[in-house]
């Protein structure tokens, strides 16, 4: 609920001063923000009416997604809010001598370093097939927003459209959104190690 509610106070504000009613405002900013990073896709409003700022806010929510162990996409919740954790870590281990032992700790409890690298390779993979989906966008003329606005939703499995993409797109891009979708409805690593050669070749199965 923290980052929806965060939305909803960013999006709220923005669609108030555009010269909706407050409450209708506030009401459409919690259906857009909640269906934005649950990845439901329902939207009250026409996305190509909102501005540029509200939809960089969207595009937040949709990557960091829903719970872990939910059929949300995105990063998940859970590496959203330790990757911000890892962050305050490094601030606070800057200022401490060098043989202080500080420990990374979520809950109570210390973060496994095995824990710490599957996030980072996550996201990092994340935004790395996020960023070459989106230069193929732009390499074919489409803009820079309303373009990464649809690659993070096909990444993330949300629904929601910028309003760019028609029947008449062309089919290497839909072909790009559809490698997005796979990819970001596998998390990445399980459709790696599927096309990894090392998993077909190589190896032998051992004697009991």
């Amino acid at each position: 609920m923290f980052f929806i509610a965060i939305g909803t106070a960013i999006i709220g504000l923005t669609l108030y001063f555009s010269g909706i009613p407050l409450f209708s405002a506030f009401f459409r900013a919690f259906l857009l923000a909640t269906s934005a990073q649950t990845t439901s896709g329902f939207t009250p409003v026409n996305l190509n009416t909102l501005s540029s700022f509200v939809l960089v806010v969207l595009i937040m929510l949709m990557f960091i997604g829903g719970s872990v162990g939910s059929t949300a996409g995105g990063i998940k919740l859970v590496r959203a809010w330790l990757t911000l954790k890892i962050v305050a870590h490094l601030i606070r281990s800057s200022r401490m001598p060098m043989h202080v032992v500080n420990p990374l700790r979520m809950e109570g409890r210390t973060v496994p370093v095995q824990v710490l690298l599957n996030t980072l390779a996550i996201i990092m993979l994340t935004l790395l097939i996020m960023t070459l989906s989106w230069l193929v966008f732009l390499v074919f003329g489409y803009s820079a927003l309303p373009s990464i606005f649809n690659v993070v939703s096909a990444i993330s499995t949300v629904g929601l459209s910028a309003g760019m993409i028609s029947v008449s797109t062309p089919t290497v891009l839909k072909l790009v959104l559809c490698a997005d979708m796979l990819f970001g409805r596998l998390e990445f690593v399980a459709l790696l190690v599927l096309l990894s050669p090392r998993t077909w070749f190589g190896r032998r199965a051992r004697s009991c």
